[in-house]
This record gives C-alpha cells, sequence and structure tokens, in this order.
C-alpha cells in the first residue's frame, strides 16, 4: 500500500475542488485546497499550468500543504496506530496543534529507546540480509542494553544527544564487563569506531523518520583508530600450500578453497554462495567471475586466474561449502600442524588510546579474510589499475580499497627515481 496521500477531484455544490485525500481501513482524511478545478489552466496531475496567474506560488502551497499531511500519516505509521486516523486530529495537527517532530521524542504510544533500537535492527537486518554485516547493529544494540544496566539509566533522546555521553559510551565499550552482560567489553579503539559508526547510523535513522533531531556536535563525534598490521599471503606462501601433502580430505578442501580465493578475493559471504552458473568464457575464451557483491549489490567481475581454474575445475565449479568459524578454526589448525608461517608478526592493539604492542606467530592472524587482503595486495604491488582492481573487488572507493592493502617499501621502485 502506498502510505502517502494524493490530489483528488471534489464536487462541492455547482464546483469541483481539489482536495489531498488518504484512505486507510475506512477512515478518510479529505482536506480542501481551497482550489477550484479549472480544466484548461490544469495538468494532469491536478497542479496548475503557466496559464494560470501565480501558479508557481499555488502549486507550491499545495505542496507544502500536502507534505504536511504526509507527515502525520508518517508520524502514526512510526507509531504503528495507523488505524487510528482521524481527520479531526490531521487537521489539529496541520493547526499546530499537534507536537513538532523536530521537538518530540514520542507521539502517541511512546516508545522506548530500546524499542526504536530493536526496530532499526531488524530495518537493518531485512535491508542487509547478510548476517556478518547485520551482526555488527545486534552488538551496537546489546551494548547499549548493557550500558543501560551498568549504569542503571534509561536512555532518551535527550541523554543520547550529548557528548558527555559519547564520551562516556566510549569508555564503557574499553571497559571489561562480567558474564551477567550481554557484551564482554574491552573493545579496542577500532572495534570501538565501529560501534560509533553503528551508532550514527541509527541516529540518521532516526532522522529520516522524523522521530528526533541530533546536534551537529554529536553527528560529528570521531572515535579515534589507528592502523594494525595487516597479514597477507605471499607467492612463496601460496606455493607451499599448493604442494602440501594432506592426508585428511577436509583440510585438503580447505587448502583448495583458502587458496583459490587469494585469486579471487571474495567476501566469504559471497565465496560460500558461489555456483557453477557465476562463471562464463569471454569472447578470449577466458573465464570470468561475474557475481552480485551480497553486502553491497555490487555486480563485481573477476578474470579467473590459471591457480583458481585448476582448483575450480577439480569440483567443477563448486567450491566445497563451509561455515566461516569451521573454516578459521581449521585454517589454523592446518598451518599449527604442519608449522607453517611460523615467523612472528607485531600485533598492536590500542584500548582508550593506551597502546599494547606483542608478538605473535603470522599463523595466528591468517583466517578467511586474508584471501581477500592478499587479492587486493597482489593487484596494487603488480599494477593492476586501480578502476579494473575496484570492478572486482566491488570497492567504490579508493581509500576503502586501500585499507585492506598491506603497506609494504619497495625501495628498488624508489631507487628508478633517483638521477
Amino acid at each position: 500500500m502506498n502510505y502517502q496521500s494524493t490530489l483528488k477531484q471534489v464536487s462541492q455544490g455547482k464546483y469541483k475542488y481539489i482536495y489531498i485525500y488518504f484512505k486507510y481501513q475506512g477512515k478518510i482524511i479529505r482536506i480542501n485546497t481551497g482550489n477550484k478545478v479549472v480544466p484548461k489552466y490544469m495538468n494532469k496531475d491536478l497542479s496548475f499550468n503557466k496559464k494560470m496567474v501565480n501558479y508557481l506560488e499555488i502549486n507550491d502551497t499545495t505542496t507544502k500543504l500536502k507534505q504536511q499531511v504526509d507527515k502525520y500519516i508518517r508520524f502514526k505509521i512510526d507509531d504503528e496506530c495507523l488505524n487510528t486516523i482521524s481527520q479531526n486530529e490531521c487537521l489539529k495537527y496541520l493547526q499546530g496543534g499537534l507536537p513538532d517532530s523536530t521537538k518530540r521524542t514520542n507521539y502517541h504510544n511512546p516508545q522506548s529507546i530500546s524499542d526504536l533500537l530493536n526496530k532499526f535492527y531488524q530495518f537493518k537486518k531485512d535491508e542487509l540480509n547478510n548476517r556478518p554485516s547485520y551482526k555488527e547493529y545486534l552488538t551496537l544494540v546489546n551494548s547499549l542494553t548493557d550500558y543501560q544496566k551498568y549504569y542503571n539509566v534509561e536512555l532518551t533522546f535527550e541523554s543520547l544527544d550529548t557528548l558527555d555521553f559519547m564520551i562516556k559510551y566510549r569508555n564503557f565499550l574499553s571497559l571489561k564487563r562480567g558474564k551477567r552482560f550481554l557484551t564482554s567489553g574491552g573493545l579496542n579503539d577500532n572495534t570501538v569506531n565501529k560501534r560509533f559508526s553503528g551508532l550514527k547510523t541509527f541516529f540518521l535513522w532516526v532522522e529520516n523518520k522524523e522521530i528526533y533531531q541530533f546536534k551537529k556536535s554529536v553527528l560529528s563525534f570521531k572515535s579515534p583508530k589507528y592502523d594494525n598490521n595487516i597479514v597477507v599471503m605471499e607467492k612463496d606462501d601460496l606455493r607451499k600450500l599448493i604442494d602440501l601433502k594432506i592426508d585428511n580430505p577436509n583440510w585438503k578442501r580447505i587448502i583448495d578453497v583458502f587458496v583459490c580465493n587469494c585469486f579471487l578475493g571474495l567476501r566469504y559471504s559471497d565465496l560460500s554462495t558461489l555456483k557453477k552458473t557465476d562463471f562464463f568464457i569471454d569472447d578470449d575464451g577466458d573465464y570470468i567471475l561475474f557475481k552480485e557483491n551480497k553486502k553491497t549489490g555490487f555486480n563485481v567481475q573477476i578474470p579467473v586466474q590459471k591457480t583458481s581454474l585448476e582448483i575450480l575445475k577439480r569440483y567443477d565449479f563448486n567450491l566445497p561449502k563451509l561455515s566461516q568459524p569451521y573454516f578459521n578454526r581449521e585454517i589454523k589448525n592446518i598451518f599449527e600442524e604442519y608449522d607453517l608461517f611460523s615467523d612472528t608478526v607485531i600485533k598492536k592493539r590500542r584500548v582508550n588510546r593506551t597502546i599494547e604492542d606483542f608478538e605473535v606467530p603470522r599463523r595466528k592472524l591468517i583466517s578467511s579474510h586474508s584471501c581477500r587482503r592478499t587479492f587486493v595486495t597482489l593487484g596494487i604491488s603488480n599494477n593492476v589499475p586501480l578502476n579494473s582492481l575496484m570492478l572486482s573487488t566491488g570497492h567504490r572507493k579508493i581509500q576503502t580499497l586501500q585499507n585492506y592493502m598491506k603497506k609494504v617499501m619497495d625501495k628498488k621502485s624508489f631507487e628508478r627515481i633517483d638521477l
């Protein structure tokens, strides 16, 4: 159903007038614009054409009145009481008798912040349809629930709309908590930054629904981030995996999927839904992977390299389907069993601007996501044009692409600029 009003001609005595009209479950709103229907001065959409004196001013007044009626309808939808609409209440709203959307926190059926957060989470879940993506919003909702429990407060828009809350919430996320909470806390600054990104998305969702208007200083609040070491696979690493003699057939399948995706660069959610019909042969006889990116809806095009092609043909282009937690756990077990990638790297962790650096074996930091990072790093280091690389990864911004890339000093390249 279209939850917006329309313009209609309504007979009144010997004249016809233009009315703003809306009907729901037998309840009707009819607001007279005061404009008579004059066919030769009117367009098909019941707006006036330039033959009418002051037609722009008249059309603008009608448009603004219709927008106000639609705003009243949206209020009723947001508060889940559309079946209570009434002509008198709408007229009262148009005359300023009901609270303005930018000044209220609730309208009829009062909704708590927790109620709105749950509706927001459901909205993101339906919109994204991708568990790793919408799970971030569930964690946001849980952390704000824990915040209220920890400090024994009930959040309101007024309390959210302060820099004091933003700072206190940031510190709360960094604080470790006991088992009686939904979230454990102790987050590093990068993960805290993700929570704030989700929180601001919630704020904008609230504003778009015209429930509350947040201060610019709150919306522009920034939580600090830091650069961490990105672990990627080198070509020699991948050769070791290809040559590895593995007796366990399950482990062999995991290594095949891992190596194959290092040359495809898919998110795991896209890799796990890969099917034979996603591949086609172009005019040059080369295999191309054409697939819709589940997270963004962007259609990626990836030239299939020989290494991946050999693996794909082995499985008739239907790679084994493995859950991401199982895949990540077993890939580390394989590396440890065969003593691979035991060289140490420095892992950075910054919590509330306090830096902790510690050494760990490189294999501890390798996961399914390392494939995508490897693909991007190999592409850039081998001079694949950025526009081609972005077509294959689905990234829309160069900055986002660079976040996946391991930053490596190439002294030989610098030598070429010397006289």
